[in-house]
């Protein structure tokens, strides 16, 4: 089981279940994002979280497709952020 805190966590371990879905028995992230969009719609300043400015990322997986690239490990997330929307 692997539990996070917060965004820069929830990012690591998404990713991380998403390469090796058979690594955790399940994931459970709290104070996350809904999206990786958040950190362009905040907007957060890079240099507060540099990690979590990998755009192609974004580009190709944001974090709902990273949990179905995880199945079949279960991912629950409490918490999440509420979306930004664009200013």
């Amino acid at each position: 089981r692997l539990e996070t805190a917060g965004m820069r966590t929830q990012v690591v371990a998404l990713t991380a279940a998403a390469l090796d879905p058979q690594l955790f028995s399940n994931v459970v992230t709290h104070a996350g994002m809904a999206s990786l969009q958040y950190l362009l719609n905040k907007p957060v300043a890079y240099e507060a979280v540099p990690d979590l400015f990998c755009l192609d990322l974004y580009k190709d997986f944001d974090l709902d497709r990273l949990i179905v690239l995880a199945a079949p490990t279960p991912v629950r997330q409490t918490h999440l952020i509420p979306p930004v929307s664009p200013q």
